[in-house]
């Protein structure tokens, strides 16, 4: 009876929100691992200056993410850890909101529609990331690669309103804004920076006889000072000596287009992204009234636009790749992020391409809900969502939560034991959409080692129970 009260736009906005609470529960279930622990243990926030430095001269050049993985919650306690990824996916919202606020205002949409397009955006991000575990339930993992996405949609708002002459307090105050988010986007990783290069060079492409071009030359060439303190930091060079494959530029070129080919295949097919981009069509095309971004296709040629939706996957796979030698998924959730936005910029540039066979097309009501409801069966239901039913539903979240729990109170009751050997139950049936990286049958291993080097007993080895070192 209840939902019959609801308008549509209403009963829509109470089912994303359904589809988006499995997520925030898991949130109470995730642990530090691995990397976790072992920044953790290097020291505490007084001496935060002194270890960024060591990581920028030894490891990589990350200057902003390099900050908030020192400074790992776990050291605080287990809950603000746990609160992390549900204080993530919020961030992830409140950008995208600012996003669609700011490029749809002209259509005047009322705030539970523009709230729907919102929860829309971030369940198909959500839904579709190659890696939940690491990208959202993972500290270290989670802090390199989700900030910046939701910083990356603030910072196209406003140079979008800059464009416009829509300051915000003034003019100095709102490009100022702007170089202090290009500024921490670049510094969180590498591909973010790549991304935002490309960004920047296809604007200073596109602008150069416009009189926006001293607006797109001065942000490329800010974008390129900020990217250069990351390219030139030295421990890059210590980093990439653990890979021994890198570098190597006929196996990235070529792995780089098999992942390209591989995950655009995924994602082009994915059911909801599929139906929605059927219903932006019209939608585009009452944006294209009022908007000369969209009326103009972003000043963008069809094939170029083309080009631009599979260089963001390529690129992403390449850097790593090069970088490395080797394949990491965390690295393609940036690129899922850059691909789902270049995918309904594409849309609008095509649709303007096809303008006299698609200006047309209308959509019945009923059509329109039956899409919404497939499109929300498949969100919640299929890819990371059903992984995240199972782990709720089939114990798995509840077990691992469970596990870990035990391995804190042997390692507090090894602290006054006289055995160096400490044994750990292993995790036999890992989560779904939690991140589990389990110890080995090695000592010297270093996820072994994070434990004790976490809990301050640097002489204790972990080992898994019943198994013999090796």
């Amino acid at each position: 009876m209840i939902f019959k009260k609801l308008k549509k736009s209403h009963l829509l906005l109470v089912l994303l929100a359904i589809s988006l609470l499995p997520y925030i529960y898991l949130a109470f279930f995730a642990h530090p691992i691995a990397d976790d622990l072992i920044y953790a243990s290097k020291g505490e926030f007084s001496n935060i200056l002194k270890l960024m430095m060591t990581e920028y001269m030894s490891w990589n050049g990350r200057y902003i993410s390099n900050f908030f993985v020192l400074i790992n919650p776990i050291n605080h306690s287990l809950i603000l850890y746990q609160l992390i990824p549900v204080g993530l996916i919020i961030l992830i919202i409140i950008g995208a909101g600012v996003f669609f606020r700011c490029f749809f205002k002209e259509q005047n949409l009322k705030a539970s529609s523009l709230l729907n397009i919102n929860l829309l955006f971030t369940l198909i991000l959500l839904g579709q990331l190659p890696t939940i575990a690491e990208g959202i339930y993972w500290y270290t993992g989670a802090i390199t690669y989700i900030p910046p996405i939701a910083f990356t949609l603030l910072y196209f708002s406003l140079i979008y309103k800059y464009m416009n002459s829509k300051w915000l307090i003034n003019k100095h105050a709102h490009f100022l804004g702007m170089i202090i988010l290009l500024f921490f986007i670049i510094g969180f990783n590498e591909v973010h920076m790549l991304m935002l290069l490309l960004f920047h060079v296809t604007m200073f492409i596109i602008a150069k006889n416009t009189e926006n071009k001293w607006l797109a030359g001065v942000l490329l060439i800010t974008a390129i000072a900020f990217a250069s303190i990351m390219v030139f930091s030295p421990g890059n060079a210590g980093r990439e000596a653990h890979f021994e494959n890198s570098h190597d530029l006929l196996k990235s070129i070529t792995y780089a287009l098999l992942q390209t080919i591989r995950f655009s295949a995924k994602w082009i097919s994915y059911a909801p992204l599929l139906l929605l981009s059927i219903l932006y069509i019209p939608f585009h095309f009452n944006l294209a009234k009022t908007s000369n971004l969209f009326q103009k296709s972003f000043w963008l040629k069809p094939y170029f636009s083309l080009m631009l939706l599979f260089s963001t996957v390529f690129l992403c796979a390449f850097a790593l790749y090069w970088s490395t030698g080797s394949f990491g998924y965390r690295i393609m959730n940036t690129a899922w992020f850059f691909f789902l936005i270049m995918w309904f910029v594409n849309l609008s540039v095509w649709c303007n391409h096809f303008k006299s066979t698609l200006s047309n097309l209308t959509i019945p009501n009923n059509i329109q809900n039956i899409f919404f409801g497939i499109i929300w069966l498949t969100l919640t239901f299929t890819h990371n969502g059903y992984g995240a039913a199972l782990d709720i539903f089939q114990g798995t979240a509840e077990r691992f939560d469970q596990v870990m729990a035990e391995r804190y109170m042997i390692m507090e009751n090894a602290r006054e034991a006289e055995e160096n050997y400490i044994y750990f139950t292993p995790i036999t049936d890992p989560p779904h959409t939690l991140f589990v990286l389990d110890i080995t049958g090695n000592s010297n291993h270093w996820i072994n080692i994070a434990y004790p080097l976490y809990f301050g007993m640097p002489e204790k080895h972990v080992i898994s129970s019943g198994q013999q070192e090796y």
